[in-house]
């Protein structure tokens, strides 16, 4: 379903492009405005599209639609998923996280970002990034995930980035797996956020 939710959406795109043309076509302004305000886009193509309108319309519709509705519920699913983990960190380390992005899709395995933040990553006490990292990995994450591995709660077949923010504003990053290990460790600033 998720290679099907990425072809629907890259229709989307193309005939939205297609409608785009067609306001360029009857006055450049009005494709002006189909670039800044794009919903203006999806009414145009209701009323005032110069091709099949019975075709396009609902097409453009819902290759929109049907892809974001797909990425919604996989995203509510691992939240749902993940909500004992949140929990497991905020009371046992004072730390606040939450799913911020969906990001990729690869072997049919969808990719989601946490990032993390509070005063119980304050508390761990480095001398430069490497420590950081490997400190952060042994005292905060490899515990919480054991607990939350053990819990016998995971149902999602997902990886997930969890980035925990430092008092140094980096984030120690690691890209999990729905099996619990660890594949990628990085440090990466506020700006990009494990990005």
């Amino acid at each position: 379903m998720t290679a099907l939710a990425i072809i629907l959406f890259a229709i989307g795109i193309v005939l939205f492009l297609v409608v785009l043309v067609d306001m360029f076509k009857k006055n450049v302004l009005l494709g002006v405005c189909g670039i800044v305000l794009f919903p203006i886009v999806f009414l145009y193509v209701i009323f005032y599209y110069s091709g099949n309108r019975k075709v396009v319309a609902p097409l453009l519709y819902f290759s929109w639609i049907i892809p974001n509705v797909y990425i919604d519920f996989h995203v509510k699913d691992a939240q749902e998923d993940l909500a004992p983990f949140f929990d497991v960190m905020r009371e046992e380390k004072s730390i606040n996280c939450e799913m911020t992005s969906f990001i990729s899709t690869s072997n049919n395995t969808n990719t989601y970002k946490v990032l993390c933040a509070g005063e119980g990553l304050s508390y761990v006490k480095f001398q430069n990034i490497d420590e950081m990292q490997t400190i952060y990995k042994t005292k905060i994450l490899l515990p919480m995930l054991e607990v939350y591995f053990r819990s016998g709660q995971i149902k999602a077949d997902y990886n997930v980035i969890i980035g925990l923010l430092s008092p140094v504003s980096l984030y120690a990053c690691y890209k999990i797996t729905r099996f619990g290990e660890i594949k990628e460790e990085w440090v990466s600033n506020i700006d990009t956020g494990c990005g």
